[in-house]
């Protein structure tokens, strides 16, 4: 498939709806498709639907879920190093949060499921939240950039208390990155002075 059959066939999908282009997905990953892109366009089309709201709610949510899904297919092959992983279930985790605030939470629903995503939050994040907190003079550090990165998507999930208690093992982890980001913070006022 070149280029431009690929644009097309990727355009077509989003059009499609959230209901085809997830069938499409679950009939056809891994094979050599644009699946980036797909997952790339159906973040936004969720976006559109959720941020922007337009049309229905009910739709962001499936945008999501095809967004999730393709993503975290792409993270979990085997072909895939750890950097790529990471990076590819960052958005992952970016989209579950960002359901979980407008939908809550729904342990029948994986994509709802604050278990499901304290568990993909676990599996890229490589340090304890002891070393994070230690790791504060060495923002740079790769894990240390990773947990920062993910905890920015669960810290405003913990201001919902039913959230916070169902995410509770996650508390932790953003109470360190604070303690990161502001003692970052404070070094660059000192730097700059």
């Amino acid at each position: 498939m070149n280029a431009h059959q690929s644009n097309s066939a990727i355009a077509d999908l989003l059009l499609s709806g959230p209901e085809t282009c997830l069938e499409f997905v679950l009939a056809n990953f891994p094979s050599k498709f644009d699946w980036y892109r797909l997952a790339e366009g159906a973040a936004t089309k969720a976006a559109s639907y959720t941020i922007l709201g337009e049309i229905s709610l009910h739709l962001g949510l499936e945008w999501i879920r095809v967004a999730v899904e393709i993503y975290e297919k792409m993270a979990d092959h085997p072909s895939v190093d750890h950097d790529a992983r990471v990076r590819l279930t960052e958005p992952a985790i970016a989209k579950r949060a960002q359901a979980l605030s407008i939908w809550g939470s729904s342990e029948s629903d994986p994509i709802l499921s604050p278990k499901n995503l304290s568990s993909r939050f676990k599996s890229i994040v490589d340090i304890s939240p002891e070393q994070l907190r230690a790791a504060a003079e060495f923002p740079h550090n790769a894990k240390v950039h990773t947990a920062l990165l993910v905890t920015q998507f669960v810290e405003p999930l913990l201001q919902n208390g039913d959230l916070k208690a169902q995410l509770q093992d996650l508390e932790e982890y953003c109470a360190a990155a604070q303690i990161v980001r502001e003692n970052y913070r404070s070094r660059g006022a000192i730097d700059e002075k």
